[in-house]
């Protein structure tokens, strides 16, 4: 988060930590490597957030339900661990396992959604219930990653009246 991924090297990873470079070589290899496990660690603190919020959610009220998980009144993070998670996704093309574990995460965050909402509307085509669960990401990520801006309280009442809209549409 302080130096971004392209600034990021050993040298100033172990002066961070306050540990030699060859500490960290030894524990966990090159650079390479180090971002394959940021990612790891990254993406399994998200997945274990996601499980735990839809395992929550009730049949009473499903739609606010999902849209406060998607789109909470309160940042899920902090601004570094989404510096964080914007350089992983910046440094996916570069790294395919990154890449994989960044693409996987997304692919099943978006079917989990589609799941809730084939639950909302059961008559709703699946391919229907995806498409939309990829809207309501999008609109998701985005609020997320404005999150520095610190915005006013108006644009996620409009993120989350358009995530409304859009789950009401399926019917």
């Amino acid at each position: 988060a302080k130096f971004g991924m392209e600034g990021s090297s050993l040298e100033r990873i172990a002066e961070e930590a306050n540990m030699t470079r060859s500490i960290i070589r030894h524990y966990i290899g090159n650079r390479d490597e180090l971002v394959d496990a940021l990612a790891e660690k990254v993406i399994t603190d998200y997945r274990r957030y996601m499980k735990l919020g839809f395992d929550r959610i009730k049949p009473k009220n499903r739609s606010k339900q999902l849209v406060n998980l998607i789109l909470p009144k309160q940042p899920i993070g902090t601004t570094d661990q989404l510096l964080v998670i914007e350089g992983l996704i910046g440094a996916a093309k570069n790294h395919p396992n990154v890449r994989r574990l960044v693409f996987e995460y997304v692919e099943e965050y978006i079917q989990l959604i589609a799941n809730q909402l084939k639950l909302i509307s059961p008559k709703s085509k699946s391919s229907k219930c995806w498409d939309a669960a990829y809207g309501l990401v999008c609109i998701s990520f985005n609020q997320e990653s404005l999150q520095p801006l610190d915005l006013p309280d108006k644009f996620l009442k409009g993120a989350r009246n358009t995530a409304i809209t859009l789950i009401a549409e399926l019917g």
